[in-house]
């Protein structure tokens, strides 16, 4: 009796085992993800402000569990909250989107250390994570709020699915539809950039040294050069050895350390003998403390709590005179040489001045061209002619370090064609001042292929200040970093400069449509269509050879190795790269 009373307790027990195994077994993680109630929160309280670097330096301490009740805290500067969510399976036939609703304030957004657009006061926002997403694993969301009118963060988070054909458009104000009513110059398709860093070109660090560059910058197939802010430095609570060139004592002056104004103008020259144009970074956003409007014109500037920094104090564009006086900061560089204006921090400052400033412009019978520091589209709308095409680079990263989907490259430059006003156009980078250098973050062989992806793109391909060197330093912002510009990385300078001529000799790469292609899992890439002739624009990204099959009889550009093997059969060489058709 006992011994069947035993096996009995043994079948029931095992029964039960099995139960709760199906049952888990059977357990799916819901799609799309729920967030918590409940982040892990910091109060800024000094405005000291946390790095896009937040997965490493988010600080451990101090934290309360904070729901949205809370969201309305005042007197502190920002406010950082953090969680992780479980993300399953990716459904790569639907978009994910992050629905906020009642934004008070200033707010950021990064996903798995991805910025996304910067969200300020409106009841409603949509955007598109699709991404930066992480399938069958943890992925993490951080939210900057910043205080501002007596309230500040998002009254609600989720995200929701939506069919990439119906909500793209939705989510963006159906901005694809929005007319421009404002043109670009009929060079900017054509453009190839080249960010100069004049303080670390070399070891005298001004415009004589950079003048010795101006050719081989020719050579490498650069027609446009784009100077970092060029301005006399503040000394009061100056941050490090030689200062932020975006704290400016004078927007009409010159760094005495790079120059005077006649080594400008000669550098203009030199520029234009080379059939080179110049772009200047403009600073219409801030000055220094130790700027003499400061103590003219007090009226000009907000409180000193509404800047990030202590060396800067912001504008206060409600007042119309400051208006006026950046009117004529632009005014004045056009008048000795500058073509083009790559405009520093250009969401903070209001709408309505760059729609003004473009009026003025078309008053005045000038011809200016406004590129923005950021991919807000309404920037489009409001004067500017290129945004800076942050998303693309983020791609890159998260394919190269991450092993996100290949696909996430094209998908983003689909989307900033189908996503933004017509005739839009976006800066693509594979470095920037704000970011490490590729080599050594990407890679080499990654590092070529972003290069291979941003000349073959639509949009306006910019090469940062040495990027076609061994190892060179990271520009530094408030110190000096010098160059060895002897020090050439030939296959990376080999590469830029055939892309470079390839890219001037043929229309399809600057004029033609963009298509997605069907990708594979490691080949990903898409076509150009100009007139009567398509390219296809394809890359591997595996560490393997692959095959991709296509309408293809003959290689345009490739690698070396790369390339039509017979009809149809494209063979690529690990991580490379090629164009046919």
């Amino acid at each position: 009796m006992k011994i069947k009373n035993k096996i009995q307790l043994n079948i029931y027990f095992l029964i039960l085992l099995s139960a709760i195994f199906f049952s888990c077994s059977e357990r799916k993680i819901p799609d799309p993800p729920p967030l918590s109630k409940k982040w892990t929160t910091v109060y800024d309280t000094k405005s000291e402000g946390i790095s896009q670097k937040w997965y490493l330096e988010f600080p451990g301490g101090n934290f309360t569990g904070s729901t949205w009740d809370e969201w309305q805290i005042k007197n502190t500067r920002y406010r950082w909250q953090q969680q992780s969510f479980l993300m399953g399976k990716v459904d790569s036939s639907s978009l994910y989107l992050l629905k906020c609703s009642t934004i008070a304030g200033k707010n950021i957004i990064w996903i798995n250390g991805n910025m996304l657009p910067a969200l300020e006061i409106s009841p409603l926002a949509i955007l598109d994570i699709s991404p930066y997403l992480i399938s069958k694993d943890y992925n993490d969301i951080v939210l900057r709020s910043e205080y501002q009118k007596d309230a500040y963060g998002i009254h609600q988070i989720e995200i929701i699915k939506g069919s990439k054909d119906s909500l793209t458009r939705d989510t963006r104000r159906e901005y694809k539809n929005l007319p421009l009513y404002h043109n670009a110059p009929s060079y900017v398709s054509d453009l190839i950039i080249y960010h100069a860093d004049i303080r670390n070109i070399s070891a005298s660090g001004n415009f004589a040294a950079f003048q010795n560059t101006i050719s081989r910058l020719d050579q490498l197939g650069v027609n446009m050069v784009l100077l970092t802010p060029v301005h006399p430095i503040g000394k009061k609570d100056r941050i490090g050895k030689m200062g932020s060139p975006y704290a400016v004592k004078d927007h009409f002056g010159i760094n005495p350390t790079l120059g005077d104004l006649s080594d400008f103008s000669a550098t203009a020259a030199m520029l234009k003998r080379y059939k080179i144009r110049l772009m200047l970074e403009m600073v219409p956003s801030q000055s220094s403390i130790d700027h003499a409007w400061l103590s003219d014109y007090p009226d000009y500037y907000l409180p000193a709590s509404a800047s990030a920094s202590s060396d800067v104090r912001k504008f206060n564009f409600e007042n119309r005179r400051v208006q006026a006086q950046m009117f004529s900061y632009f005014d004045y560089w056009l008048e000795r040489g500058v073509e083009a204006f790559y405009c520093y921090d250009s969401r903070s400052i209001p709408y309505l001045f760059w729609e003004d400033l473009r009026d003025h412009f078309s008053e005045n019978k000038k011809s200016a061209l406004l590129m923005a520091d950021s991919d807000d589209a309404e920037l489009m709308l409001k004067g500017f002619n290129v945004l800076r095409g942050d998303s693309l680079y983020n791609a890159f990263v998260q394919v190269a370090k991450n092993n996100a989907d290949p696909a996430t490259i094209s998908k983003v430059l689909a989307m900033e064609a189908q996503a933004y006003p017509s005739r839009s156009s976006f800066l693509h980078y594979a470095e920037s001042r704000e970011t490490e250098r590729a080599h050594s973050l990407l890679g080499e062989k990654n590092h070529h292929l972003a290069l291979f992806t941003i000349f073959t793109a639509p949009g306006i391909p910019v090469l940062y200040s040495g990027e076609e060197l061994i190892s060179p330093p990271r520009a530094g912002l408030y110190d000096k970093n010098t160059m060895n510009w002897y020090n050439i990385h030939w296959p990376t300078y080999n590469l830029i400069s055939r892309l470079a001529k390839l890219r001037k000799s043929s229309a399809i790469l600057t004029r033609g449509d963009l298509s997605l292609i069907a990708d594979t899992k490691a080949v990903s890439g898409f076509t150009r269509r100009y007139r009567n002739e398509t390219w296809y624009i394809l890359m591997n990204y595996s560490d393997t050879e692959q095959s991709y099959q296509c309408e293809a009889k003959n290689t345009v550009f490739s690698d070396g190795i790369s390339g039509v093997s017979h009809k149809g059969r494209v063979l690529l060489q690990p991580k490379g790269f090629c164009i046919v058709k």
